[in-house]
């Protein structure tokens, strides 16, 4: 198995393998949403936008490597575009991704990464948003992402109106497999996505993933939850502490 391959976050699905195919968790978009700029529409001062995005989450505990997150913003329409720099296990390079998730789907819309002959080139986020910063700004403005960073890694709890909401890891059916569940102080909830543990909970002394905290969207009541876990370091210590990503609607589709 290659190096790379331990770098690739944690795979997330939307059904039970058991199950067969369900309709949509969310309705496909929220009525009565602004139109998204057209593409290459962007306002504000994009290129200074994106040269200080703000890290989320934190430092990883003692002993692990951090795998980073920089939020960069939302679209009307349930688009969520992040920036990431992943632990260097000994490959030798700046690690990153610049991501365009549909939280609706928690598809992927666009996705650029590092490259193994660049390694060298571009060697931390101020040489790839020089590098490739263009490129970016086409994407956000083609998926009509408004750049709302600085944004914060709100904790759950989190309270909207008058219901709070927590997000929560139970065991599912399939042996290794979690479903993170939304659960609404009113007692509505709704089942986000799966997390199969088995590549990482294999190891007695890892935790389990858990929910970090949440990025609020400014055009509506969703969210982007973000699952931390730990996982092994390429052949042996440290551990890595990594993380993946989840939308939640807190309206659509609640069942009590």
């Amino acid at each position: 198995m290659s190096r790379s391959s331990f770098l690739i976050p944690l795979v997330l699905t939307l059904a039970c393998h058991a199950q067969p195919p369900a309709a949509p968790l969310e309705p496909e978009r929220a009525p009565g949403v602004v139109q998204a700029p057209l593409a290459g529409e962007l306002t504000g001062d994009a290129d200074a936008s994106l040269s200080t995005l703000s890290e989320v989450l934190g430092p990883a505990p003692t002993g692990q490597l951090a795998s980073s997150l920089y939020p960069v913003g939302f679209s009307p329409q349930g688009a969520f575009a992040w920036y990431a720099e992943w632990a260097d296990e000994a490959v030798g390079g700046y690690l990153w991704s610049f991501v365009v998730t549909d939280l609706v789907t928690d598809g992927e819309l666009a996705r650029v990464d590092w490259s193994g002959e660049r390694l060298g080139e571009l060697t931390d986020r101020a040489a790839v948003m020089g590098a490739e910063g263009a490129r970016f700004l086409g994407l956000l403005g083609e998926h009509g992402v408004e750049i709302s960073a600085p944004a914060a890694l709100q904790p759950l709890p989190y309270r909207h109106r008058d219901a709070s909401f927590e997000v929560v890891a139970e065991a599912s059916d399939e042996d290794g497999v979690f479903d993170l569940v939304l659960v609404s102080s009113e007692g509505g909830r709704k089942r986000l996505g799966g997390v199969d543990t088995h590549a990482h909970l294999s190891r007695q002394d890892l935790a389990p993933p858990s929910a970090a905290g949440v990025i609020v969207s400014p055009h509506e009541p969703r969210l982007v939850v973000v699952v931390a876990f730990e996982r092994p370091g390429y052949e042996g210590p440290p551990n890595v502490r990594s993380f993946s990503l989840l939308g939640a609607h807190l309206q659509a589709r609640m069942q009590r």
